[in-house]
Parts: structure tokens; C-alpha cells; sequence
């Protein structure tokens, strides 16, 4: 009963996540320019594991804490004010 009376009690977050897009496609390109360059042939596929983690670490460090008054109010993308 006591861990029911706890969760009921928590406080809902003022805050959310975003990923900032932008900054995501900067991190990533410039993750990618510092790759050396590699063989024109592997047997395996290693440059898409290369590929996968620049964009892991783009996406990681785009995130953004938005407040939830601000997140109320942003524009879905394509809409126009």
C-alpha cells in the first residue's frame, strides 16, 4: 500500500525532451568528416556500424529539455504561424 500512496504522489515533470533537428544534422556531418577515409571494399559491414553511431551520438547530444509552457506552444513542422 505504501509504494501505491508514493506513485500517486509523484509529481508530474515540468519538463520534456526534444531533439533540436538542426544541431542533430551538424553533430552528425561533422562526426562523419572525421572518419578517415577507409577501404573502397570491406567484407563486412563495419561503415554502416560507423554511420549508425555518428547518428547515435548526433541524436544524444541534440536533445534539448524544453519546459512544458514552451512545448505547448511550438509549431508543428510545415505549419505556419
Amino acid at each position: 500500500m505504501t509504494v501505491l500512496g508514493i506513485l500517486g504522489c509523484t509529481p508530474e515533470p515540468t519538463h520534456r525532451w526534444e531533439t533540436d533537428q538542426e544541431l542533430r544534422q551538424e553533430l552528425f556531418f561533422k562526426c562523419l568528416e572525421k572518419i578517415p577515409k577507409g577501404p573502397s571494399y570491406t567484407k563486412y559491414n563495419d561503415w554502416a556500424e560507423v554511420i549508425e553511431e555518428c547518428d547515435s551520438a548526433a541524436y544524444h547530444m541534440a536533445q534539448k529539455k524544453v519546459s512544458k509552457k514552451e512545448a505547448a506552444i511550438t509549431v508543428p513542422l510545415g505549419k505556419d504561424m
